[in-house]
């Protein structure tokens, strides 16, 4: 491969994204993860754009040369060129699992647990492999188990662990602060556009003094539903069958998160 990269060079030869990524793969094959990043950090000399696979290689094999600051600085890199390019590449499950194994074995905890809160933000769902890392990262790491099932109620998405018998509550949307909070700002832009902010503040003023609120009803959509005949009006017993599906639900939920709130004061 260096061969046809030499030739490709004294040939005037373009060479790809591709070409730089095969040499990063032999050295970090041959146990040189310092020099598969060297080659890869050449790709803005000639204007490549990199992609997830140019990196994976140093990634991969400073994890398991055990070189977690040698995996960092790559994915500082990373980091770095998001920040100033409209590419976006994001470490994925096997990055986050060689990286869970490295910090394990390093009995580097509270830098594992870092990892473990962001992976929980920008992977919504984990494959087997990865799954299977982080439970061996669980019960590696002190004063940490992880259980061997999980019933979750589906209405309220309150569970109960087994075998330990800890009750833990499900978030209804698993959103990060930030995105949380960047969601919420635009609803609010979205609605002091279309009422009056007077009227929308006090909403919010409401929903703070009363939540929060287990479900909530849009009075005016659910009132005008298939009312869209001559003689048609608002109707008032839709919302109320609506509200009255609702109330057992609501009702069991206020009484779970009672229990909860009683598990957690006593543990």
């Amino acid at each position: 491969a260096k061969l046809i990269f030499d030739h490709m060079i004294s040939e005037g030869i373009n060479r790809t994204e591709m070409s730089y990524t095969a040499l990063a793969r032999i050295a970090a094959a041959e146990g040189d993860p310092r020099r598969a990043f060297e080659l890869v950090s050449r790709l803005s000399e000639e204007r490549l754009t990199p992609k997830l696979r140019t990196y994976a290689p140093a990634f991969h094999a400073f994890c398991m040369a055990g070189d977690i600051e040698g995996a960092l600085e790559v994915d500082a890199v990373i980091n770095g060129l998001n920040a100033v390019t409209a590419v976006k590449i994001e470490i994925g499950e096997a990055e986050y699992a060689v990286l869970l194994v490295a910090y394990r074995e390093a009995a580097r905890w509270s830098e594992g647990f870092e990892l473990l809160r962001r992976l929980r933000e920008e992977i919504r769902t984990l494959g087997d492999a990865l799954a299977t890392e982080v439970r061996a990262w669980l019960d590696a790491a002190p004063g940490w188990t992880a259980e061997e099932h999980c019933a979750v109620n589906q209405d309220t998405g309150a569970c109960v662990a087994e075998p330990s018998g800890a009750r833990i509550q499900l978030m209804a949307v698993n959103l990060s602060m930030k995105d949380r909070a960047a969601l919420l700002g635009g609803i609010g832009k979205l609605a002091r556009e279309r009422e009056v902010d007077a009227n929308f503040g006090s909403f919010v003023q409401w929903l703070e003094r009363k939540g929060p609120l287990p479900f909530l009803i849009d009075g005016a959509n659910v009132g005008m539903y298939n009312q869209n005949f001559q003689e048609s009006k608002f109707s008032f017993n839709q919302v109320e069958r609506v509200m009255s599906h609702l109330r057992p639900a609501a009702k069991e939920m206020q009484k779970e998160k009672k229990v909860l709130a009683a598990a957690a004061a006593a543990a």
